[in-house]
């Protein structure tokens, strides 16, 4: 989303501050999108990068992953302090409210990799 005139998101409508306007934004600090200009084959795309998560490298250095909504491609972007700190912990917990599994049916899980585990965690294992 790197642009030469002024900033304005094209997905939320967001405008930097004054003072802000000299930034090279890879993606909008507010909603985290990115626009998708070219693929890894040099193709025009288009497509806006939708943020579906976080990636933590380590303390002090974390990355956006995002999917372009036309074409799929995953790219990642660096996290700043600019950005939208409500946004990025709702990325971080997604998978926590939405897990890839029935976690209604854990137990039966547990089950099937050969009673390894339990439901009851892991301190009354340690108990028994």
């Amino acid at each position: 989303m790197k642009r030469e005139e002024e900033f304005e998101c094209p997905y939320c409508g967001w405008v930097p501050d004054a003072g802000m306007e000299n930034i090279a934004w890879e993606h909008c600090p507010n909603c985290l999108s990115g626009l998708h200009d070219y693929d890894r084959e040099g193709n025009a795309c288009g497509g806006e990068l939708e943020p579906i998560s976080i990636w933590a490298k380590s303390r002090s250095q974390g990355r956006i992953i995002q999917r372009c909504v036309i074409c799929g491609e995953l790219r990642t972007s660096p996290i700043t302090r600019h950005d939208n700190p409500v946004k990025l912990m709702s990325l971080a917990a997604g998978p926590l409210g939405a897990p890839a599994f029935p976690v209604e049916r854990m137990q039966e899980l547990l089950d099937l990799m050969g009673g390894q585990g339990s439901m009851e965690g892991w301190n009354r294992e340690q108990r028994e």
